[in-house]
């Protein structure tokens, strides 16, 4: 009889089952709901069009973050959402991630599983630049480049896909735990308002150029080659007066909107 007895831990174990039941419960429940988002947006419309809505994902992500009860690490929010959400995005329409695997423009890896989930295959190329061309000939993929990268141009490649190519959709990593920001996710999807948010600014200096404030807006966020990425708060329009007034400064040699991103959740002391 002694065997049957249930002592506290066999309790504890049995309701760690329970929560884990209910869990994969509810994940049933949230894939059933993106079948339904997938019959509302329709079959296959022919060249694949990204399911990746960076917006709506980065409010996923901050109200978790906020919520969440006060012994649940931030770092552990993302990693479990992240997962989810790129198994929804698969589900919906598959996608690879295109990196530049060598150099000092080299992205790391788990960073890019961090955010597209370990499962999203990986395809590796010798510059950015050929990253962001392969990336533009496939709508449903994205390409993950260094955001400091002074030895490699990959702005021109964004930029030679015209107005219907890749743009800047998000910053590595989201959930920022101290490290700061690393790369730059470039890609087909919509760009939304999320209420933080940078608009990511390509400045292209001229060869002798005066002495300038019209940048006295922007932060400086990185590189390519010899572009210099720059960020404006909020999403900026080509037409606004900042845009103007960039154009129209003598010290830049061309200026271009590449894209822009939800800001990161910056929490240095959590992992």
């Amino acid at each position: 009889m002694t065997g049957d007895k249930t002592t506290p831990l066999d309790e504890i174990r049995a309701e760690i089952d329970r929560i884990d039941d209910a869990i994969l419960a509810l994940l049933g429940e949230r894939m059933a709901a993106v079948d339904a988002v997938r019959a509302v947006k329709g079959g296959d419309t022919g060249r694949p069009v990204t399911a990746m809505r960076p917006d709506r994902e980065a409010q996923i992500v901050r109200r978790l973050v906020e919520a969440r009860a006060g012994q649940v690490p931030a770092g552990l929010v993302e990693r479990v959402w992240r997962e989810i959400i790129a198994s929804a995005t698969h589900v919906q329409v598959p996608l690879a991630a295109h990196v530049c695997a060598c150099g000092p423009s080299a992205v790391a890896l788990d960073l890019v599983h961090a955010r597209f989930g370990t499962a999203t295959p990986v395809v590796s190329h010798d510059s950015p630049a050929a990253a962001v061309r392969a990336v533009a000939a496939r709508g449903a993929d994205v390409a993950v480049v260094a955001l400091k990268s002074d030895d490699q141009d990959w702005v021109a490649a964004l930029l030679e896909a015209g107005a219907d190519g890749p743009r800047v959709m998000a910053c590595l990593p989201f959930v920022d735990c101290g490290g700061g920001s690393q790369a730059l996710v470039i890609g087909h999807a919509p760009i939304g308002a999320t209420g933080d948010d940078t608009t990511v600014i390509a400045l292209l200096a001229a060869q002798d150029p005066p002495a300038s404030d019209s940048t006295a807006a922007l932060e400086v966020i990185g590189s390519s080659g010899r572009w210099r990425l720059a960020g404006a708060k909020g999403l900026v329009s080509h037409d606004s007066q900042l845009m103007k007034a960039l154009g129209a400064d003598p010290a830049h040699a061309a200026v271009e909107i590449v894209g822009a991103f939800a800001n990161p959740i910056r929490i240095p002391d959590q992992v």
